[in-house]
């Protein structure tokens, strides 16, 4: 069992996308913890995060790829053509999470508080509900 009081990248249980094929810049990832969405992830924000990396490590690749074929397109559609090419979103998303948390401490407090909410009440956590307290 992981720390409580540390959200570590394994406990995501599913990355959930969630498309929005009208709007351009609309979607997002829904990042479950223990089978519940716990938060989301815009689709925006985790490809310009993405197409960074792209270009310092494949010359931009990924990124003429998706101008050639996605420009008249949302980024739902590049998204949905990427995991049925076999592109590791899901193992992107995931480093993107511990970049985010490694580059802003609020947002790593946010994801270890909650991890400790969704421990709360746990024997195992070390944390007390009413009916374990004995009188």
């Amino acid at each position: 069992m992981s720390d409580p009081f540390e959200f570590n990248i394994n406990d995501i249980t599913q990355i959930e996308p969630s498309y929005d094929y009208e709007d351009h810049n609309k979607g997002n990832f829904e990042i479950y913890v223990d089978n519940e969405v716990a938060f989301t992830i815009r689709f925006g924000a985790f490809m310009d995060a993405r197409l960074q990396i792209d270009r310092e490590d494949s010359e931009g690749r990924l990124f003429m790829f998706l101008m050639n074929n996605y420009s008249d397109k949302t980024i739902s559609h590049a998204i949905t053509d990427l995991y049925d090419m076999g592109f590791p979103i899901d193992d992107w998303v995931k480093e993107y999470v511990e970049t985010l948390m490694k580059r802003s401490s609020k947002y790593s407090a946010m994801l270890r508080m909650l991890s400790m909410l969704k421990n709360f009440g746990d024997e195992d956590s070390g944390d007390y509900d009413s009916g374990s307290i004995d009188y």
